[in-house]
């Protein structure tokens, strides 16, 4: 079959690449088309306009790809929210909207859904998910959002699907080493905790940008900052190999990042997840997270899109 992967990806943003990895390798049994804000391999396609630069780009090609696909595939990650920004939510919206001129089906697969500020953004949301050939989500949250919508399909639970990637890396603990990864946006709640930290005797002490924005570099040097005489090194990883040797040697890790607190837990590395705001996804994710029972539940979500797809 021929899919369409639609994601947050092409950004440098680490956790949304672990998620199209994922895609390509548990299903190559399908011919994958990725949706990238920056292509660069053959099976990667332009984002739909959403901006004056982004119009005369070659969008229409991947128009072209969606009105021949056999299955849209929106894959992992929390692309339907509006927190950060309610043109979120609009963008995804218009895959599903052309996926349906076309009359191709839709997939939600081990999607964040919500929280959500505005009634655009929820209606975005609400209108893909009404429609959708296949529907499952990562946390109880999401799925208690949409509990009330009428959707096509019944809403799966599942689990964020890194985690089966992130459980095969063996840790590789040496000496002491301290990795904080902080955000864009990270809050005063992060730096308090990570200045704690860091009064604490370090063998290493290292800050992980798993999306290196100029925001992220000026939490990085604040940081550099507060630990004084300690040697603080700034690592911006290329690749998802490179960001999980750097979590398999950390004794501890402090994260504002989502797939930071995954990757740590799926390694046993003690962790502590800073959320952004009550009740997120950050805040679901502890030391006594059951890794087997997530695991079970990702093979739900694996079921879910495969029986979909075979019926499609």
């Amino acid at each position: 079959m021929r899919l369409i992967l639609v994601g947050n990806f092409g950004v440098q943003n680490i956790g949304d690449e672990v998620l199209r990895e994922y895609f390509l390798h548990t299903f190559p049994e399908h011919e994958w088309s990725v949706v990238s804000a920056h292509p660069e391999n053959h099976n990667e396609v332009h984002r739909l306009p959403f901006g004056i630069r982004s119009f005369f780009r070659p969008w229409w090609c991947t128009v072209g790809s969606i009105a021949r696909a056999d299955g849209l595939v929106f894959g992992g990650g929390s692309l339907f929210t509006d927190i950060e920004s309610v043109k979120a939510p609009m963008l995804w919206w218009c895959y599903a909207a052309v996926a349906r001129v076309f009359r191709v089906p839709v997939h939600l697969s081990f999607q964040g859904i919500g929280p959500f500020r505005t009634s655009l953004g929820t209606w975005c949301a609400q209108s893909v998910c009404t429609f959708a050939k296949s529907i499952s989500v990562r946390d109880a949250a999401s799925l208690a959002r949409i509990a009330s919508w009428l959707t096509k399909a019944t809403p799966v639970l599942t689990f964020d699907p890194s985690m089966k990637e992130f459980s095969r890396v063996a840790p590789t603990k040496t000496g002491r080493r301290l990795l904080l990864l902080p955000r864009s946006n990270s809050t005063e709640i992060f730096l308090t905790a990570a200045t704690k930290l860091l009064e604490e005797e370090w063998d290493d002490i290292y800050v992980l940008l798993m999306q290196p924005t100029v925001n992220d570099k000026k939490h990085a040097e604040r940081l550099r900052s507060i630990a004084q005489k300690n040697t603080v090194t700034i690592l911006e990883p290329k690749t998802v190999s490179t960001f999980l040797e750097t979590i398999a040697h950390a004794s501890f890790v402090l994260t504002q990042r989502f797939h930071g607190a995954l990757a740590a837990r799926a390694m046993n590395i003690p962790f502590s997840a800073v959320s952004q705001h009550e009740n997120d996804k950050l805040s679901q994710i502890t030391m006594n997270t059951d890794i087997r029972e997530c695991l079970r539940l990702v093979s739900l979500g694996e079921e879910c899109l495969r029986t979909a797809l075979q019926s499609d």
